[in-house]
């Protein structure tokens, strides 16, 4: 009865269910299963090891695909045409953008380049770092991915990205280089350890050198 009694008491404490031998565990538990209380019911034992049991997380309904919503990708169905009403208001835009451009100065860009995004104009340095990207000293890049194009009076925003064939941001690369060195340097006191680790990162800078709206396509992408 005093063994019983010592066992019932060491298995109240979570510390104490790890030292305790899981033959006696598993003993006291089927004699008594409420003993360990709510706290710690999703535990259960056997001779060898303590598990926990599997929980099922749940997908909420709004993330999920109705049947009657997916699409078969052999049939999908084409875009429909604008109508009169969305057509008069493209060209509109379109009119409105071009005037824009013939009157005002620099325009901007927001581009997304190796996981940044950068707002850019022409003749802008842009510095990349941390990856080294395959081009050489003096080759021209197109820029596609454009998020946004910006004018004196209003901005063109993409959903997520502006059309390739809309915006053209075209950038020159200018130079190839090493960050400055960022020196690590560790020390223990009283151990005679000291470590010194030198870092450099690859740079490389960009220079924008034209953002061009084509003014042709865009009544046709729009």
């Amino acid at each position: 009865m005093q063994l019983a009694n010592f066992t019932l008491l060491r298995l109240l404490s979570p510390i104490s269910i790890r030292c305790t031998p899981a033959a006696v565990i598993n003993r006291t538990l089927h004699s008594s299963p409420a003993l360990l209380g709510k706290k710690y019911a999703k535990y259960y034992f056997t001779p060898k090891k303590i598990f926990r049991k599997e929980e099922i997380y749940r997908v909420p309904k709004t993330q999920l695909i109705l049947p009657h919503e997916r699409l078969d990708p052999l049939n999908i169905p084409e875009p429909s045409a604008p109508t009169a009403t969305e057509s008069g208001l493209l060209e509109q835009l379109a009119s409105a953008v071009n005037h824009e451009q013939s009157t005002s100065g620099r325009p901007f860009a927001i581009v997304h380049l190796v996981g940044k995004q950068y707002k850019v104009s022409e003749g802008d340095l842009v510095q990349l770092v941390g990856k080294s990207l395959l081009a050489e000293l003096g080759d021209e890049l197109v820029l596609e991915k454009v998020l946004a194009l910006g004018f004196t009076d209003f901005t063109l925003y993409g959903r997520p990205i502006l059309s390739r064939d809309c915006v053209t941001v075209r950038a020159t690369v200018v130079e190839k280089t090493l960050e400055p060195p960022k020196i690590r340097f560790e020390f223990r006191k009283r151990q005679n350890f000291r470590r010194m680790n030198i870092h450099q990162t690859n740079a490389t800078v960009l220079r924008i050198g034209s953002i061009e709206f084509n003014k042709p396509a865009v009544q046709q992408a729009l």
